[in-house]
């Protein structure tokens, strides 16, 4: 009989827990337009200049090895070779995970169908040109070629006007 008694306390304090979890992320769903606005995808401190590049790795919930590689090439080249921008907030980077529900605006912003390396160019807080480097699929197993490629292509959009 207390067997009984005390599964049936275990069964009901999760059935209290999965309420209570709904509950908040319903909450969480459902911010008013006001405050997403505020948690605007590009945010720069008043100090920030007035251009730079935003370098993003999009991912999604589920992460293969693949993805991780390219995410981590990606990095490097932003690391090592524009690293100076970096430190004078030239330059951001930025991994996301588009599928959460803060997040989803970027799939149609940019486009993305799957993981991706995506570089924007960003004028007084708003995109104003893009890339989606989608040869990074192809180049992964190739990394010299892989990091020439995000390179070359960051380069290209803080030169173009």
């Amino acid at each position: 009989m207390k067997f009984k008694t005390i599964l049936t306390v275990i069964l009901v304090l999760f059935a209290l827990a999965a309420v209570v979890v709904a509950i908040v992320k319903t909450a969480n769903d459902n911010v008013a337009p006001t405050e997403q606005a505020e948690k605007s995808p590009v945010t720069q401190p008043a100090s920030a200049p007035a251009e730079k590049i935003v370098v993003y790795y999009f991912h999604r919930n589920q992460r293969c090895r693949t993805c991780r590689t390219i995410e981590a090439f990606a990095h490097e080249v932003v690391q090592t070779d524009f690293a100076s921008d970096l430190a004078d907030d030239k330059m951001e980077w930025k991994v996301e995970n588009y599928e959460q529900p803060e997040n989803r605006h970027y799939i149609e912003k940019f486009q993305l169908a799957s993981a991706s390396v995506v570089i924007a160019k960003v004028q007084a807080g708003q995109v104003v040109q893009w890339k989606n480097l989608a040869d990074v699929w192809k180049l992964v197993r190739n990394k010299p070629a892989f990091l020439n490629y995000v390179k070359s292509e960051i380069k290209n959009l803080q030169e173009s006007k």
